[in-house]
């Protein structure tokens, strides 16, 4: 629905937004929108076992969350299409060889290292932790904005009606 697409891109915009560094820590399945948020964070650290998907296309729905921004800065052009137009899992392992985790860990060492990350960023000088995140975004995501535009008119075009491939893009 229209609310839904708004809530799942107002917490995206927060997450880039927020003056603060976002620490994600990932374990299990993550998929479509925890993955896009994932990648809205700042620092991302994943399980061994953790398994990612963006299954969008193949269900037949567009991402949300400012993916095609930030997908494209993380993994390059040609991966983030073909991890999105594919749709396939992939692991821990290869997110971190693609740009799109920090750091794998063993499933039972994920808390314990995300927490020493967080401290060692709590431990910053806020205002210097703030600065390097919002020049690095505006400098690695400046089409962060447009991407959250250009994926609600896909999006509601999509849910309108059939597209011809020249709408909205």
């Amino acid at each position: 629905t229209d609310e839904d697409l708004t809530l799942v891109q107002a917490v995206s915009q927060a997450l880039v937004q927020l003056p603060q560094p976002v620490v994600f820590s990932v374990h299990g399945w993550t998929v479509g929108a925890g993955l896009e948020w994932m990648l809205d964070g700042d620092i991302a650290l994943a399980a061994q076992g953790t398994r990612l998907r963006l299954p969008e296309a193949a269900i037949g729905v567009f991402v949300t969350g400012g993916l095609s921004a930030t997908l494209v800065a993380s993994a390059g052009l040609a991966r983030a299409k073909a991890i999105t137009l594919l749709g396939e899992p992939f692991t821990a392992a290869q997110a971190q060889a693609w740009g799109l985790v920090w750091e794998v860990v063993p499933d039972e060492q994920l808390e314990a290292r995300a927490q020493a990350v967080c401290a060692q960023i709590a431990a910053l000088r806020p205002e210097v932790a703030a600065a390097f995140k919002r020049v690095f975004n505006r400098i690695g995501l400046p089409a962060f904005d447009a991407a959250i535009e250009q994926e609600n008119a896909v999006t509601r075009a999509l849910v309108s009606g059939p597209m011809d491939g020249s709408a909205a893009g």
